[in-house]
């Protein structure tokens, strides 16, 4: 028999082929949801929150003939004691949080503390530890204190405050009392809610503190901001800041120098004459050019 192959074949045809490939399409959307959900259901696991605030340290040791406990965080700072934190030693995640480590050989070490909590106090954050620098990458908009944050860390040579900027912060007492760190950039703070800044600077070895920035107009507890320090200390200050400051003798700014930052700029000339009798005709003497 002779069969002849009709235009209703070719549609059947077609269309068979259609549905098998809307089914294959339909099997792989499937399959990368399942592939997707599986995934993320295993990062929620393993993280139900992520850590996106670091406090990143860096630790200098000398040789060593015998293991070094070396103090990362201060004892009195309390808003970390969580297993929620990770810690890293040079990249590498620890097994548990820990504000000290242990080190058997000398070498630069950075050190990550990661974590997704709100910190609502820094109060002894790196009080009395042994890191040389630190860069603090995390919000800090539920932050009320920072309390002897930086106090008498004696190795601590350079503060990164990062996208730390206290707006909240109402008390800044002994922050950096005792430190040696020569160089402090303090323009990103924010001041205007702080109430005292006892013993703020005090007894510390800063040679120059960029302070431009700072409001002290609601501050009330000026005692000892720069107790113990020197003429060496260099301080930019605004002149209302200054003013606040200065009325309050018990805060020792006189024992610093001061740079008033908006305070107008003048040039200052010299002119020698000759000793001879001037007379009218004389040509007035040019003391700046001309413009």
């Amino acid at each position: 028999k002779k069969f002849e192959y009709t235009d209703v074949d070719k549609k059947s045809k077609i269309k068979t082929i259609g549905i098998i490939a809307g089914i294959v399409l339909l099997i792989a959307v499937i399959g990368i949801i399942i592939g997707v959900s599986v995934s993320g259901k295993k990062k929620n696991d393993d993280d139900p929150k992520e850590k996106t605030n670091s406090i990143k340290l860096e630790v200098k040791l000398e040789e060593l003939n015998e293991e070094k406990t070396v103090k990362l965080l201060g004892d009195g700072f309390t808003e970390l004691d969580s297993e929620e934190v990770d810690l890293y030693i040079n990249g590498t995640k620890e097994a548990k949080f820990s504000k000290t480590h242990s080190f058997t050989q000398g070498g630069t070490y950075e050190i990550e503390y990661k974590f997704s909590k709100s910190l609502k106090s820094c109060k002894r954050m790196f009080e009395k530890t042994d890191i040389t620098s630190v860069s603090l990458n995390f919000k800090s908009n539920d932050v009320t204190s920072t309390e002897y944050m930086f106090s008498s860390a004696e190795k601590l040579s350079s503060i990164n405050f990062g996208s730390f900027t206290s707006d909240n912060v109402e008390t800044m007492e002994g922050m950096f009392m005792g430190t040696k760190v020569q160089k402090l950039d303090l323009k990103s703070l924010k001041t205007a809610k702080v109430k005292s800044v006892v013993n703020l600077f005090a007894d510390s070895s800063i040679l120059s503190a960029y302070c431009s920035s700072f409001d002290l107009s609601k501050c009330t507890n000026f005692t000892g901001m720069f107790k113990g320090c020197t003429s060496s200390f260099n301080v930019d200050l605004k002149t209302s800041c200054y003013n606040q400051i200065k009325s309050h003798p018990e805060s020792g700014i006189d024992n610093v120098s001061v740079n008033l930052v908006d305070k107008p700029q003048s040039v200052k000339l010299i002119v020698e004459i000759g000793r001879y009798e001037l007379q009218e005709s004389d040509s007035p003497i040019q003391l700046i050019g001309d413009l």
